[in-house]
């Protein structure tokens, strides 16, 4: 028995052909008159399939529409309720036949062979309908709605996965970030931390350096205060030296100074106490009075003045040098 019985006008057979090929590709039984057995009535041929098949779809075009074998043909089909119209061509109500433009048809007109077009399983659906029997059809509108039912939990599951894996991405994202962000947070304070360990050294040399210069100014103020005690002594000894320069030229003798001290009593000369070498008073005093009463010499006189000087100049070159270098 054949399953699909496919009406068509022979100006479509190649735009048919397609057609009945998917079919055949799905599994249907597929009959079209391409070869009429020799000594056979085409007429009787053609109503013996068409009554044996379960099912006629009937491909509509602007040629099949006058062709009067396919409007019979169709006409037969919806009479015995097996009618599965199919258009190839874009064609309007008028010019479909009286009573067959109510059967819903599938539109294949732009149908290019793609087995998961929405019209081409339309027209599948509409041929299996028809091949089914009749107790069959509620098991399988059961199993269709659970079918449905199963396919519907899939996409909320599918839907409730992508979701998770888009959350999931989200976080993971933001972690990167996270990492990111402490990584450059550890090599920042790590940066930082060298700057300071830096300028703790910097500070440290600093303060080396300003305990040097510390001692080192502690050191010129003593050397600066015994320069300075040294010239006090040095300008001492200078107004000695003028008075006792003053004394020798005001007198063909000895200067009022040594002839007060000669004129002491022998018991306050006789044991004189020692006098620091360093005193230059005692030591000119000294002087004066072991030395025998003589004329001085204008030319000694300068001498001496010359040899007292040469020291004090000396210690003033040197405190005004080290004074000019710090």
């Amino acid at each position: 028995m054949t399953d699909i019985f496919l009406s068509y006008s022979s100006l479509d057979r190649e735009r048919v052909q397609p057609i009945r090929d998917a079919l055949v590709a799905h599994g249907f039984d597929v009959f079209w008159d391409q070869a009429v057995p020799a000594a056979t009535d085409w007429d009787t041929w053609i109503r013996r399939h068409l009554a044996e098949s379960k099912c006629a779809v009937v491909a509509w075009s602007r040629h099949s529409v006058d062709s009067g074998n396919v409007r019979h043909e169709a006409t037969m089909a919806e009479r015995q309720g097996k009618l599965v119209p199919a258009l190839i061509d874009p064609l309007g109500a008028e010019q479909f036949p009286m009573g067959l433009y109510t059967v819903q048809a599938a539109n294949l007109t732009a149908w290019r062979g793609n087995v998961d077009d929405p019209e081409w399983q339309k027209l599948l659906r509409g041929a299996e309908m028809k091949l089914t029997p009749a107790w069959m059809r509620p098991l399988l509108d059961q199993r269709d709605a659970e079918l449905v039912a199963e396919r519907t939990r899939r996409e909320i599951a599918e839907r409730r996965d992508r979701t998770w894996r888009e959350q999931i991405a989200k976080e993971a994202q933001a972690s990167a970030e996270l990492r990111r962000e402490r990584t450059d947070a550890v090599e920042e304070a790590a940066a930082l931390k060298a700057r300071l360990e830096a300028m703790l050294a910097g500070a440290q040399q600093r303060d080396r350096e300003l305990a040097d210069l510390a001692q080192r100014l502690a050191a010129l103020a003593q050397e600066r205060d015994a320069l300075a005690a040294q010239s006090a002594d040095a300008e001492r000894m200078i107004v000695l030296l003028r008075r006792r320069v003053s004394d020798l030229e005001s007198g063909p003798e000895v200067s009022p100074t040594l002839r007060d001290v000669a004129a002491r009593p022998a018991a306050a000369t006789a044991a004189p106490a020692p006098l620091a070498p360093s005193d230059p008073l005692a030591a000119a005093a000294a002087a004066d009075r072991e030395a025998p009463p003589r004329r001085p010499q204008k030319a000694s006189i300068w001498a001496v003045l010359i040899a007292a000087l040469l020291p004090i100049l000396i210690i003033v070159g040197i405190l005004a040098a080290v004074m000019t270098k710090h």
